[in-house]
C-alpha cells in the first residue's frame, strides 16, 4: 500500500506568516518569520519548507497544549539546494496540533524588495512566489491559502 501523504503539503497547513525584517539596505538583511499553522498526519521529527536563496540560522518550534507552552529543540537544519528546500529536524516527535514556528534567516534579496512586498498587503501566498523572500510550506494545488504580514524593526 502506498503512502499517499509521503510528500503531502497537507502535513502542515499554514494559516499565517508574519515576517519581521531588521537591517539596512547596505547590509545583508536579517529576518524572522513566525508561522502559525496546524500539523496533521503521523508524528515526525522533521518539517520541510520551500526556499530559494535563503540561509536559515536558527529555528524555534512551539506547541501549546492544555495552556502549557512546549518548545521543541531543533537539532539540525539541512539545506537541500537541488530541491529548493530546507529540512528542520527536532529531538522529539512533532504530534498533530497547533504550532508556532519562528525561523531566523538572512536573504540575498535587498531590503527594498521586502518593502515592495509589504506594499502588496492583503495578498495571499498564491499571488506571489514567496519562497524567494522567506521559507514557506509548500502550498497545495487547492483553494487553501495563508495570509502574510510584513513589519519592520530597528535592531
Amino acid at each position: 500500500m502506498l503512502n499517499k501523504h509521503r510528500d503531502s503539503p497537507a502535513l502542515f497547513a499554514p494559516k499565517h506568516y508574519h515576517l519581521v525584517a531588521a537591517g539596512n539596505e547596505g547590509l545583508s538583511p536579517k529576518f524572522r518569520v513566525e508561522i502559525l499553522g496546524e500539523k496533521t498526519g503521523k508524528p515526525s521529527k522533521r518539517i520541510t519548507l520551500q526556499q530559494r536563496g535563503i540561509k536559515i540560522h536558527s529555528a524555534v518550534i512551539s506547541y501549546k497544549r492544555k495552556n502549557i507552552q512546549y518548545h521543541h529543540q531543533v537539532v539540525r537544519t539541512n539545506h537541500i539546494k537541488s530541491f529548493d528546500e530546507v529540512r528542520i529536524h527536532t529531538a522529539e516527535n512533532l504530534y498533530p496540533g497547533e504550532y508556532v514556528i519562528n525561523i531566523y534567516f538572512t536573504s540575498k534579496q535587498p531590503l527594498s524588495s521586502y518593502q515592495n512586498l509589504s506594499e502588496q498587503g492583503g495578498k495571499t501566498i498564491k499571488d506571489v512566489d514567496l519562497r524567494t523572500y522567506l521559507p514557506i510550506f509548500k502550498v497545495p494545488e487547492t483553494n487553501d491559502t495563508a495570509q502574510f504580514k510584513v513589519s519592520y524593526t530597528n535592531e
